[in-house]
């Protein structure tokens, strides 16, 4: 059966990737304390300006990235760095991409955590961005550099959470030819993955973990 990628929105698809995170980020990676529920989500999940992207196969939540529009209420990646010297002052639009992750046993399908990351930046371009900053885990910054992002600062952590990360921000005009085309050849609301059983590694690089946010500039998204 394939993977089909697109953003949530029945209550069953929600849950199932609140459930997907709590999956990876606590039982698998033990990143995060565990849940009573069993789920992993925050305020910025509720919010209008949210899209929450899933790989669902089988009818179960695989894989799934965040990505936020900006509004008066902040951004996630800015409760652990301070992006706004990093950002042009004029026609600024913020945007977030945050929690992108994907189930040990799906992390050798290939291409799946390029077109997560593929179908957030495709959301994100048709908000406007110009902009996207995160804050992601060493253990995968070089993905995201693949993409595109630039490094702000060397690794930090934070001792609140207990997690060590790096700043990185990607100029959308700047982001490497693959992801580029990707966003240009992509006209639908779902993109689907051949079906196969997790066999291959990705040529781009597999993601645990990721707390990666956007901000857009003039015609783009931000969070």
């Amino acid at each position: 059966m394939g993977i089909c990628i697109k953003i949530a929105k029945t209550s069953e698809e929600i849950d199932g990737l609140l459930r997907a995170r709590h999956k990876v980020f606590v039982v698998e990676e033990g990143y995060m304390a565990a849940r009573p529920d069993g789920r992993i989500f925050d305020r910025f999940d509720v919010y209008p300006a949210t899209a929450n992207l899933v790989a669902i196969t089988n009818n179960r939540v695989v894989g799934g990235v965040r990505f936020v529009e900006a509004t008066a209420v902040g951004v996630p990646a800015n409760d652990y760095y301070d992006f706004s010297t990093y950002l042009p002052s004029a026609g600024t639009k913020i945007g977030s991409g945050s929690l992108l992750f994907v189930e040990r046993a799906f992390r050798m399908v290939e291409r799946l955590s390029f077109s997560l990351m593929g179908m957030g930046l495709c959301w994100a371009a048709s908000r406007g961005l110009t902009h996207v900053v995160g804050v992601v885990n060493p253990e995968v910054e070089s993905f995201f550099l693949k993409v595109g992002f630039k490094r702000l600062a060397t690794q930090i952590y934070d001792e609140k959470r207990k997690l060590e990360f790096v700043p990185v921000i990607l100029d959308m005009s700047q982001m490497s030819e693959k992801f580029a085309d990707f966003v240009r050849n992509q006209s639908s609301d779902e993109y689907w993955l051949a079906a196969s059983h997790p066999s291959s590694q990705e040529s781009i690089g597999e993601v645990s973990y990721v707390h990666c946010e956007t901000h857009r500039t003039s015609h783009h998204q931000g969070q």
